[in-house]
C-alpha cells in the first residue's frame, strides 16, 4: 500500500468516525486535538487514557519521540514544540493517526502528517508497543536469527519479482519509459541487498507488514508507480521463524505477561527512574547501530525539555550517555550505566567537573 493510500484511509476514518478495529480494544484512546494557528489545519494525536504503567510508557514514548515534550508539559498546546516557530516555515503543518491493532498483546499506530522545510514532505511514523510492558516492538525482538534471515529472503524475493515484472513491461525506446527503466534498474540492485535494517514494522490483528521506503526521491514521487514497498505475511506463515516472544506476541491465545529476555546488549525502549531517587528522568533509546552504539536522548520530568545524548559503549559493555547543552557542544552531565536483560539501566550520573557520583536506577 502506498503511503498516500494510508493517509487517505486515515482521513476517511477520521471524517466518518469509523474504526478499522474488529476486536474489542485493549487500550482506551482519546485523541489530543488542536487547530494549527497559521494554516488552520486539524491536528490529532493518540493519547491512551488508561492509568496502567504500560499506557503511561506508551504516551511518554509517543510524546517524547514525536511531540518533543513529555505528556502535559506544555503551555498552550501539546503540538507547540513541533509547529513552525514565529515566521519560520519549518515544522509540522498537519498531524493525524490511524490505529491498526489494539489488543491485549500489542497496539500498532501510524502517525502521519506533513513537514514543511525546503519543501513540504509527507511522513509516516509507525509505532508498535507491547500491551503489557508498554515497550516498543522491533523486528529483531520477535524473530530467531535464522528466522530473520528467512524473512529477509522472502521480502527480497517478492520485491525483486515486482520490479523485474515492471522493468520487462517498459518500452525503452520511449523517453518516459526509458527514464523509469534506468531508475528502477538501479532500485532493483539496491533491493537485492535489503537487510530490513531501515524497514518499518506494522502489526495488524492478523498479519505482519514490513515497509521499505520508495526508490523515488520526493521530487519525482508523483510519478512513482510503487510508492513504499510493503510485504505482508500472515502469522501462521511466520510461526516457524519466530522466537518464543514472537510466538507469544502473535498468538491469538490469551496469556499472562511475557517478559522478553533477548540477547545481551541494550534494547530500544524507554527507561524511566530517578537520580538519587529524587530527580525523575527518562532516557529514550531510539536506535541501535551495528557497532553497538545507540542514538538516545533524555528528559528530566520537571523541565520536560529534550536533551540530546552522545553515547559510547565501553569495553566492559556499559554505556556512557553524555548530555549535550543547548549550544550542541557543552557537556552538562554524564550517565554511566550498565544494562541487564530486562529493560534495566543502573549506574551513576556525574557533572563533567564534579568528582561525586549520584546513583541512577532506570527501568
Amino acid at each position: 500500500m502506498k503511503k498516500t493510500t494510508r493517509i487517505f484511509l486515515l482521513s476517511l476514518l477520521v471524517c466518518t468516525g469509523l474504526s478499522p478495529m474488529v476486536r474489542a480494544q485493549h487500550f482506551s484512546l482519546k485523541p489530543l486535538r488542536d487547530i494549527h494557528p497559521v494554516n488552520n489545519e486539524y491536528f490529532s494525536f493518540p493519547y491512551i487514557t488508561d492509568s496502567t504503567d504500560a499506557a503511561i510508557r506508551i504516551n511518554t514514548w509517543l510524546h517524547g519521540t514525536i511531540l518533543e515534550t513529555l505528556p502535559g508539559k506544555y503551555q498552550h498546546s501539546p503540538f507547540e514544540k513541533i509547529w513552525p516557530k514565529n515566521r519560520s516555515g519549518q515544522g509540522v503543518t498537519t498531524l493525524n493517526y490511524l490505529v491498526y491493532a489494539n489488543n491485549n498483546k500489542y497496539i500498532s499506530l501510524d502517525i502521519t502528517g506533513e513537514y514543511s522545510g525546503t519543501y513540504t514532505s509527507p511522513f509516516s511514523v509507525i509505532q508498535n508497543f507491547d500491551a503489557q510492558s508498554g515497550q516498543p516492538i522491533t523486528l529483531a525482538d520477535i524473530f530467531t536469527s535464522k528466522g530473520f534471515k528467512t524473512l529477509q529472503q522472502l521480502a527480497i524475493k517478492q520485491r525483486t519479482a515486482l520490479l523485474n515484472n515492471f522493468l520487462t513491461s517498459l518500452d525503452t525506446t520511449d523517453r518516459n519509459d526509458a527514464e523509469q527503466y534506468y531508475r528502477y534498474r538501479d532500485c532493483l540492485s539496491s533491493v537485492k541487498n535489503d537487510d530490513l535494517a531501515h524497514d518499518k514494522l506494522l502489526l495488524t490483528n492478523n498479519s505482519l507488514k514490513i515497509i521499505r521506503s520508495s526508490c523515488s526521491s520526493h521530487s519525482v514521487n508523483a510519478y512513482d508507480p510503487f510508492g513504499d514497498f510493503e510485504n505482508e505475511f500472515g502469522f501462521e506463515q511466520l510461526r516457524p521463524l519466530l522466537n518464543e516472544y514472537g510466538k507469544h506476541l502473535l498468538s491469538s491465545a490469551s496469556g499472562s505477561k511475557y517478559m522478553w529476555s533477548g540477547k545481551n546488549g541494550i534494547r530500544i525502549g524507554l527507561y524511566r527512574g530517578a537520580i538519587d531517587r529524587q530527580q525523575p528522568v527518562s532516557i529514550f533509546v531510539e536506535r541501535i547501530y551495528g557497532d553497538g552504539s545507540v542514538r538516545a536522548f533524555c528528559y528530566y520530568d520537571k523541565a520536560g525539555k529534550r536533551i540530546d545524548l552522545q553515547t559510547e559503549r565501553k569495553p566492559d559493555g556499559s554505556y556512557e550517555f553524555r548530555e549535550i547543552g543547548p549550544d550542541q557542544k557543552t557537556i552538562t552531565g554524564i550517565f554511566r550505566l550498565k544494562y541487564d536483560r530486562s529493560f534495566h539501566l543502573e549506574g551513576d550520573w556525574y557533572t563533567p567537573d564534579g568528582p561525586s557520583a549520584h546513583r541512577v536506577d532506570l527501568n
